[in-house]
């Protein structure tokens, strides 16, 4: 067997990051033989059918985007100001410009940037140089790793690119929020929800159905998208933006702003080359979140009649289905294999979603539990057998098969006792 190589130096380093990230953020040719090519060419039909909308522009004409009721421009001194405060003073991208030296800006530097802005907007551009990101890989868990793929990268980008990203990312937001497009299970980087509402909801949702009758049998399905904002599709973003009726200008700078995206990884002060992602988002861009959330919003709905009362929550890449199965009698074997029909045909519903979108779940980190006491029939999925587990975890909490959160509250229960007892040494110190 051969011997591993052991990169020591921050070069050394940065080559292995970056080939890592070169095979994350793309889709090979390999990884796409497990999607489904019939939706691949819808797409490729339908972003052929709008090219001429898609196309950026080469001459400026501020007129075509003003708003027809008040003949305003896209954006104003206000909106520039305003996306200035909202965003952190965290570490800027290869140009090194913190958020101070733009929150000082007099008047009319700040009204010739958003000239600037007006201006990509018209033709549809967004910048090349807010498209390179710096990267530099965080480790997962609290202590570095000899596994690189054990690090999380986090793209450093240009701060003033953050300010138009956080403007487009603005109207792309009021837009599904005016026609009401996103579905209200997502919890995920919404105002006012959270991982709280999420499981606020769950528990509230689950002990309504439960209660105390025993003709309910309740099993939930969870799952975790593997690297999910690096493998995200481009073309599947595009594509549901437009089926999602967003105007057409938006779109289009939407698209030019996946369009030729490049990174490099930084090992302390050491600069890598660049390279193309032709796949994912940046983490670290405010547009990234969104766009992501776009891509799954559409699952399929689930099953709801006199006999089924599924459901499903979302928390960003967290993907958690709840199925309800309600019968007339006491439960029999009959009932139970019933029920077994009726997870197994929600989870393959989801999974061939997936299939179309180029989605993958994490394997190490789908469960099935069931809910209540009672012994369930082999959940099998593509000839495959899935364990059920007594336990799971679901954001950060320990979920059990009975009593809901009764491992959590002994989980913090020893935490709080181990921290009693080490103030009470001190004390006696």
């Amino acid at each position: 067997m051969a011997k591993k190589k052991i990169a020591k130096t921050d070069e050394q380093k940065e080559k292995v990051f970056t080939k890592q990230l070169e095979k994350t953020c793309a889709i090979s040719e390999e990884e796409n033989q497990e999607f489904c090519q019939e939706t691949e060419r819808m797409v490729e039909n339908e972003l052929r059918r709008n090219t001429n909308e898609l196309t950026t522009e080469w001459t400026i004409n501020l007129q075509n985007i003003r708003n027809i009721r008040n003949n305003a421009l896209p954006f104003n001194n206000l909106d520039i100001v305003n996306s200035i405060r909202s965003l952190k003073n965290r570490a800027p991208g290869a140009s090194g410009i913190r958020k101070p030296y733009f929150s000082n800006l007099p008047p009319n530097i700040i009204s010739n940037i958003c000239h600037l802005f007006n201006c990509c907007y018209a033709v549809g551009i967004y910048p090349k140089h807010f498209k390179t990101a710096e990267i530099i890989m965080i480790p997962k868990s609290s202590t570095p790793t000899s596994n690189p793929e054990k690090y999380r990268p986090i793209s450093l980008l240009n701060f003033m690119g953050k300010v138009f990203a956080k403007l487009i990312n603005n109207k792309l937001i009021k837009h599904f929020e005016n026609n009401n497009t996103m579905r209200d299970t997502q919890h995920g980087f919404r105002k006012k929800r959270g991982t709280t509402s999420l499981l606020a909801n769950l528990y509230e949702r689950v002990a309504r159905e439960k209660g105390t009758d025993r003709r309910t049998l309740i099993t939930m399905v969870t799952r975790d998208v593997q690297k999910a904002f690096d493998k995200v599709w481009h073309k599947s973003i595009i594509f549901k933006l437009i089926q999602a009726g967003v105007d057409k200008k938006l779109t289009r700078i939407l698209s030019n702003f996946l369009h030729s995206r490049r990174a490099y990884v930084r090992v302390n002060k050491h600069k890598g080359e660049t390279f193309t992602m032709t796949a994912g988002v940046p983490q670290g861009d405010v547009l990234s979140p969104t766009l992501f959330l776009i891509v799954g919003n559409d699952y399929p709905e689930p099953t709801k009649n006199n006999h089924q009362k599924n459901f499903a929550m979302q928390y960003a890449d967290d993907f958690t289905q709840i199925i309800i199965s309600k019968f007339n009698t006491t439960i029999t074997q009959a009932c139970r294999d019933q029920h077994k029909t009726n997870v197994e045909e929600e989870i393959m519903k989801q999974n061939d979603f997936e299939r179309r979108w180029k989605i993958k779940t994490n394997v190490n980190k789908f469960t099935i539990i069931n809910i209540g006491f009672y012994i369930a029939p082999t959940i099998v999925i593509n000839n495959t057998p899935i364990p059920y587990v007594t336990h799971t975890k679901l954001l950060g909490l320990h979920l059990t098969r009975n009593n809901f959160y009764v491992k959590q509250i002994q989980q913090n229960t020893i935490r709080a006792r181990a921290e009693l007892k080490k103030s009470y040494s001190a004390s006696e110190h």
